[in-house]
């Protein structure tokens, strides 16, 4: 059976649970088990209100956390959104606050920033599950409250990272150290990472054409090493008794190497190689102050100055050799790229209204992407230099964001809604000479009912404008594809009106199911468009719609005999269209190509069908010892070219980990990470001439595998 029909069966199954699992939870909520003695009434979550759960520090104790990021981690229904990639600040600041609090940083994350702070400096969490008090949520359907004790003395949080892949002789390390205290009247904390980062790929590929004849026979192997560095530093003072000021800074260093060998062999010949090599430097720097201002009791604001500045350079050859070992041909790549980035915002609260809460934002920006490639090739006959147009060139962006809504409260309902504007200039030098003026109004509206502290219902309808990435106008040269990722100045962002319905069902302290119904409409679908017979580059091809449901819970098993176990759930579903702009027939959506790791975009962005991920963890609270496992399933990633069909499919991943902290204090976890060495297909389908349209000229089957990876980690306090 396919991987697509084994993760969609398991997403249908566990839908199709939902209600047994909420009857047999509710008959069971007000029985005792082992995990529910173990919470005294202080450690025992609270509904502060109907949209205030919160949570001391001594719930989490049974988890045995080391760190605010351990805790926030075991945070019941509750999945991390890291932000941190998008352009501009209020549209990119993740779920997760500190003291009520998003932090004026970017890179500096603020899982990166509590992972640095030890557990016992940590008072509560509140999972707030709409508007309150000063917070906003920024169109996030719930977002997680860090509070901080104030009477905590200095302290020292360090980690130490190793891995084993069975596919590298490199082993990665990650290390960080961090200080936490406070310096005549400013509390601060400062870390220090130190990592190298090692990849490792390992492919069989068989091309064949379009009678399904076997051409040549591939055998790859690559690999990545990254070095990198970071100091941050994050520190916040009250200027007066009113006036709070915070500062966020980090810099960075990092260092990568790749190598990638391809031995190909033609029927009936002898092999030749293609070998790839790659370079790269990298120096980053950004700063952010934020001044927080009580003006009256009635009104709040505050102000955020913003900014970054990375530079890169980086080199690639390919170097081509037949099969009597001659170097035939050798292409080298220089690239050079400079991004910048300056943002002001102010935001603004009034509550003089009985019953209302008005908010006011308004953020002005400055984004520059400076990239300049040369290429040149060398062959026996001689030199020459290579123009990829658009590969050099600058594009810079002048962003203004404007939001005014209102939240009022109606006992048990509330009603947030509100108008949102964007506007912005985009430039381009080189050979688009390209300028566009940008212009979208942003309404909002959500309704939330809230029948009792276990239960909420929610219904939100929005206008969300995408962000255009950078890299879209830029053309790149594709070394290990043979291909051109050609860039289009036209572009413009899609638009997209989304309805959301929503439920969420608590049971007892650990438990909780969501399910999310959604509908999107989709008017300007950001894909590939054809620019010749071969060639395609990034554009709009019309209108588009998506529609499915979200599922996301934690279970606590004890109801079937597994003491101090729980199992998180989190899955999508999706069915989705366009018309294909060179076909004319309508297909789903082109998915985007992302992994989920630390990076701070999650397989859930991706425009595939399904993604089902399930976590299990089981504590022996006595031994002081856990134990779990993870397991996620992916449907496949189309992607959908001129002349090729690029179809990615996964095997599902499997995770596994034990941790204790009964020596000395610290926490050892040890990782057995692709326990399964899952297997990652990908078929490009290449046609004589334009998809589907043409006769299938080749197929190029590839069989990739990572490496089984086997990781210890220590961590501790003092």
């Amino acid at each position: 059976m396919s991987t697509t029909k084994i993760g969609l069966r398991i997403l249908l199954v566990l839908i199709c649970m939902v209600p047994f699992a909420t009857t047999l939870m509710a008959q069971t909520e007000n029985s005792t088990t082992p995990g529910d003695d173990s919470l005294d009434a202080a450690s025992r979550p609270v509904a502060v209100d109907e949209n205030v759960v919160s949570y001391p520090a001594g719930f989490f104790s049974r988890f045995r956390p080391g760190s605010a990021l351990d805790m926030l981690k075991q945070l019941p229904g509750f999945r991390l959104n890291f932000g941190g990639e998008l352009r501009g600040y209020g549209s990119d600041t993740g779920n997760v606050l500190i003291d009520g609090r998003r932090p004026s940083s970017k890179r500096v994350t603020v899982p990166s920033i509590l992972d640095r702070v030890p557990a016992s400096q940590v008072e509560k969490i509140e999972l707030i599950r709409g508007p309150v008090r000063d917070i906003e949520l920024l169109g996030e359907p719930q977002v997680a409250n860090v509070v901080l004790r104030t009477d905590t003395p200095a302290a020292v949080r360090w980690s130490m990272k190793a891995y084993h892949n069975t596919d590298m002789n490199t082993v990665p390390w990650f290390s960080n150290i961090a200080l936490s205290d406070r310096w005549r009247g400013i509390d601060f904390n400062g870390g220090l990472d130190v990592f190298r980062k090692s990849f490792s790929e390992r492919n069989d590929e068989h091309i064949v054409d379009g009678n399904g004849k076997l051409t040549e026979q591939r055998q790859e192997h690559g690999f990545a090493k990254e070095f990198e560095a970071n100091f941050d530093l994050t520190a916040s003072t009250w200027y007066t008794e009113d006036t709070l000021l915070t500062w966020n800074s980090q810099f960075g260093i990092q260092n990568g190497v790749d190598r990638f060998t391809s031995h190909r062999t033609p029927v009936g010949q002898g092999t030749r190689n293609e070998l790839t090599r790659g370079v790269s430097d990298e120096l980053q720097f950004e700063m952010g102050v934020t001044a927080e201002h009580n003006f009256t009791p009635d009104l709040a604001g505050n102000a955020l100055l913003f900014f970054s500045r990375e530079a890169e350079d980086a080199a690639s050859t390919q170097r081509s050799i037949n099969s009597a070992a001659i170097l035939t041909a050798e292409l080298l790549k220089d690239t050079y790229q400079i991004e910048k980035e300056a943002i002001a915002r102010s935001e603004f609260e009034w509550t003089g209204l009985a019953a209302h809460t008005i908010r006011l934002n308004l953020e002005g920006s400055y984004n520059l992407v400076d990239n300049e490639e040369l290429q040149t090739e060398k062959t026996s006959t001689g030199s020459r230099s290579i123009v990829v147009p658009g590969a050099t060139t600058a594009i810079s962006e002048d962003r203004v964001d404007f939001l005014l809504k209102d939240t009022w409260t109606l006992g048990q309902y509330e009603l947030d809604y509100g108008m949102g504007a964007e506007g912005s200039k985009l430039s381009q030098s080189g050979i688009a000479n390209a300028d566009h003026r940008l212009f979208y109004l942003k309404p909002h509206a959500e309704l939330s009912y809230t029948p009792g502290e276990s239960s909420k219902f929610r219904l939100r309808v929005a206008r969300d404008v995408a962000q255009l990435l950078f890299d879209d106008f830029i053309s790149a040269s594709l070394l290990l594809d043979d291909d051109v990722s050609l860039g289009n100045p036209d572009l413009k962002p899609e638009s997209t009106i989304k309805s959301e319905f929503g439920y969420e069902q608590r049971f007892g302290q650990q438990s909780v199911i969501k399910l999310t119904f959604f509908r999107h409409w989709i008017t300007d679908v950001q894909d590939l468009i054809p620019v010749s017979i071969n060639d395609e580059a990034p554009g709009n091809i019309g209108d588009g719609k998506r529609y499915g449901i979200q599922l996301e819970g934690t279970l606590k098993l004890g109801w079937i005999g597994l003491d101090n176990a729980r199992i998180n759930v989190n899955s999508r579903w999706q069915h989705s269209s366009v018309v294909d702009p060179v076909t004319g027939k309508t297909r789903s959506l082109t998915a985007t190509i992302l992994s989920d790791s630390n990076n701070t975009r999650s397989i859930f962005d991706n425009d595939n069908e399904y993604v089902v991920v399930v976590d299990y963890r089981q504590d022996f609270e006595a031994e002081r010892v856990a134990w779990g496992a993870d397991v996620t399933f992916e449907a496949k990633l189309p992607v959908y070219k001129v002349n090729e069909c690029d179809v990615r499919d996964k095997d599902p991943l499997l995770n596994l980990f034990v941790e204790t902290t009964r020596w000395f204090g610290l926490k050892t976890r040890l990782e057995f990470n692709n326990a399964m060495d899952r297997s990652k297909l990908r078929e490009r389908t290449i046609y004589t001439g334009q998809r589907d349209v043409s006769p299938v000229s080749r197929k190029q089957i590839q069989d990739r595998t990572d490496g089984r990876e086997i990781g210890l980690s220590l961590s501790g306090s003092f």
